[in-house]
């Protein structure tokens, strides 16, 4: 049987800081994670991330490799594992960063939780609506239930969570360059092309 424990139990959860996109100097600043650039699943690339208008020493926490960031405003709630981290990375008073500081649960574990259709209901119950766009304070979010089960059904279930979301990646190149070759050939043929 799995027990259950609430997520402020096995991590420690903080929201980012208020930042503003670099306009002027893209090269001196810190790369950070905003709302649209989460998806569910596994992050790798900073490179593709924006930079902030901030300097270093003002930066409250930075996000490490094997942190979870999460939407805590609007409608989507998709949590993302920081995989790799090789410059300061940060993110915005719009995001949570969760870190798993209990031995007893893989973090993978938990991304997987939390964007499955039962980890997205109980982030949905702790969600407040008084304003137009729902949100989700810190304190909130520690206490969503998390189911606990024993570290090898932890790792099955990251293995087959992380073979499928590499899938879903192959799947989805494979649509976008459907697209585009579709939409190529059309084009060859509104200009004449046989």
């Amino acid at each position: 049987m799995t027990t259950s424990v609430l997520l402020g139990e096995i991590a420690s959860v903080r929201l980012g800081q208020n930042v503003k996109e670099s306009e002027s100097a893209p090269d001196k600043g810190i790369r950070f994670i905003r709302i649209k650039e989460t998806e569910a699943g596994y992050f790798n690339d900073t490179s593709v991330l924006p930079f902030a208008a901030i300097e270093m020493d003002k930066v409250k926490a930075f996000i490490e490799a094997g942190d979870i960031v999460l939407p805590v405003r609007g409608l989507r709630m998709d949590a993302m594992l920081i995989q790799t981290a090789n410059e300061p990375l940060m993110t915005t008073n719009h995001m949570a960063v969760i870190k798993v500081r209990d031995d007893n649960v893989i973090p993978e574990f938990c991304l997987w939780y939390l964007n499955s259709p039962g980890g997205q209901q109980a982030l949905e119950n702790q969600r407040k609506g008084a304003t137009s766009v729902p949100q989700i304070s810190s304190k909130d979010l520690m206490n969503v239930p998390i189911p606990l089960p024993t570290l090898l059904i932890q790792k099955q279930i990251v293995e087959m969570n992380s073979n499928w979301l590499q899938q879903k990646s192959i799947y989805q190149k494979l649509i976008l360059n459907g697209s585009e070759l579709t939409q190529a050939a059309c084009q060859h043929l509104i200009k004449g092309g046989c």
